[in-house]
């Protein structure tokens, strides 16, 4: 199993009504662009859990990507620190499916696409 990660924006709106059944409400239909996609095995989450705090990865979820951009600033900083390298390293899956550094990777790379698409909402699956 493994993360889905998006970066998704809001393309339209579109409001219809349904004519051939009565008394039917209208329907909304919202239409999204996907800027960026990553995957990542679950097999890392102890490692975004101590990176980002919390449930990891999961409190990321339906964020835009301005109100992450700090938590994952802290959280690539954190990973990168000389003091936390033997931390993050002994936290490898055991089972050799994912490292810390796909990890450090992954978070760096949803850092940049927060920076590139600040408005995008974080979508985890």
């Amino acid at each position: 199993m493994s993360y889905d990660i998006d970066m998704r924006k809001l393309a339209m709106t579109v409001e219809y009504d349904i004519p051939f059944f009565q008394g039917t409400p209208t329907y909304c239909l919202q239409l999204v662009e996907v800027e960026q996609s990553i995957n990542m095995t679950y097999n890392v989450a102890p490692i975004f859990q101590r990176a980002l705090g919390g449930n990891g990865l999961r409190d990321l979820q339906g964020i835009p990507g301005f109100m992450a951009e700090p938590r994952l600033r802290v959280a690539v900083a954190d990973m990168m620190h000389p003091d936390n390298y033997s931390i993050y390293q002994s936290m490898n899956p055991v089972n050799g499916w994912g490292t810390w550094r796909g990890a450090y990777w992954v978070l760096e790379t949803l850092l940049e696409w927060c920076i590139k698409h600040p408005d995008a909402r974080i979508d985890i699956w």
